[in-house]
C-alpha cells in the first residue's frame, strides 16, 4: 500500500523518465546544464579566493554554515526559482495540476544535485592543477 510521499516519489520519477516526450522537455537538459555552469563558475571562483567549496567542518560552525549556504543560495537562487517554475507550468500542461511538493523535489534534482556535484571538483581540480 502506498503513503503520499511514494505517490510524490512515483510523479517525480515519472515526470523525469516521462517527461522526455513531454511539453517543456527541454528543462531536463537545460536546468541541469545551467547548474553544473554556474557551479564550475562557484568552484573556481573559491580556487581564487581561496575558499574551500563544501567544506564539512563549516557544518560544525554555524555562522560558517550560514555563510556556505548563503553563497550557494546567492549563486542557484534563479535558476532553482526558474526550475520549479517551469515544472509548475509542465504539471498544469501534463497533469493539469500543480504538487508543490513535487516541483521543489524536481527543482532539487535537476538543479541543486548537478551544482553541488560540480562545485567542489572543479575548486579541488584547479588548486591541484
Amino acid at each position: 500500500m502506498a503513503g503520499p510521499i511514494d505517490e510524490m516519489f512515483l510523479r517525480v520519477w515519472t515526470d523525469l523518465d516521462g517527461g522526455r516526450h513531454a511539453p517543456l522537455a527541454f528543462r531536463l537538459i537545460f536546468q541541469p546544464l545551467a547548474a553544473t555552469i554556474i557551479g564550475v563558475r562557484a568552484g573556481l571562483r573559491d580556487a581564487r579566493v581561496p575558499h574551500p567549496a563544501f567544506p564539512l567542518y563549516a557544518h560544525l560552525d554555524h555562522d560558517a554554515r550560514r555563510a556556505l549556504w548563503r553563497r550557494a543560495w546567492r549563486d542557484v537562487a534563479r535558476v532553482f526559482l526558474l526550475a520549479v517554475l517551469v515544472d509548475s507550468v509542465y504539471q498544469i500542461l501534463v497533469v493539469r495540476w500543480v504538487y508543490p511538493g513535487e516541483a521543489l523535489a524536481v527543482a532539487l534534482i535537476l538543479v541543486l544535485l548537478p551544482y553541488t556535484l560540480v562545485r567542489g571538483p572543479t575548486n579541488w581540480m584547479v588548486r591541484r592543477g
